[in-house]
């Protein structure tokens, strides 16, 4: 719902539609997170349940509270704002010769 309001704040113009398509994956990598950063304790055990060492597990939760968390965020938003642009440049290529 977060990237369809941008896009529609946007008027579903080709800025708004790479920004919600960054939004939409910025989101979903944080669902992915977001089980370890909300409760790192019970995914330490998850990870031991699963044949892991509790070390790792812990080392994944000190990661999402460190400043690389954010960044990789920051990466995740960039990323998917220059795929939905290139995206949009193959297309264009692509259905162009389909309309003349």
């Amino acid at each position: 719902m977060l990237c369809e309001s941008v896009m529609i704040i946007g008027k579903r113009s080709k800025w708004s539609t790479a920004i919600g398509f960054a939004v939409f994956m910025l989101c979903w990598w944080f669902g992915m997170q977001s089980l370890i950063f909300f409760s790192g304790a019970d995914y330490v055990q998850m990870v031991v349940e699963m044949g892991m060492s509790e070390d790792y597990g812990w080392g994944l939760v000190n990661w999402t509270q460190s400043p690389m968390f954010y960044l990789c965020g920051a990466v995740t938003f960039a990323c998917g704002l220059l795929g939905s642009l290139l995206g949009f440049r193959v297309f264009k290529k692509h259905f162009s010769k389909l309309q003349g």
